[in-house]
């Protein structure tokens, strides 16, 4: 079975047991790489070394089209492609009997820089969950304290 054909499978079983379309998307990104890349072979003829090499290929070759052309690809990405190969060959050997050839390690990422809140930024967030400020209609726009009860912290403060 070609790989594109295994590919269109996995992703019809992942959406069946409700894989969110955003992943599946990601999934789908990631693993048409992979077929462009070893020009569609048979699935079972797949070895880590090609899955090694497609993954080195991503690293520092590869150059995303569109806005970001310019660029590698995040470490999140490559990450999310290491996810969507660990998550294929888990379903390939339940399901065609595929010989797992993922051994490969996680690819580093970085980890991003939590970046504290200042006092005014805590004041604006706090502001947003005491204050209501309607806008727009007919009316002038006018702001009301909102009771203890209805506060939440999920209102966007601009």
């Amino acid at each position: 079975m070609k790989l594109s054909k295994a590919i269109e499978g996995f992703l019809l079983a992942k959406q069946a047991d409700s894989l969110s379309p955003s992943t599946a998307q990601i999934y789908k990104w990631g693993l048409d790489k992979l077929v462009d890349y070893l020009h569609d072979p048979e699935v079972d003829t797949i070895t880590t070394d090609d899955l090694r090499r497609w993954f080195q290929f991503l690293r520092t070759e590869y150059k995303p089209q569109g806005i970001r052309a310019k660029e590698r690809l995040a470490p999140a990405s490559l990450q999310n492609f290491w996810r969507a190969l660990k998550s294929f060959y888990t379903w390939g050997e339940s399901e065609l009997g595929l010989k797992r050839q993922d051994n490969i390690r996680r690819p580093a990422g970085e980890s991003p820089v939590t970046v504290p809140l200042t006092q005014d930024e805590i004041r604006k967030l706090l502001h947003c969950a005491e204050y209501l400020t309607t806008k727009g209609g007919k009316r002038p726009s006018y702001t009301r304290r909102v009771p203890p009860q209805g506060r939440a912290m999920s209102r966007c403060c601009s």
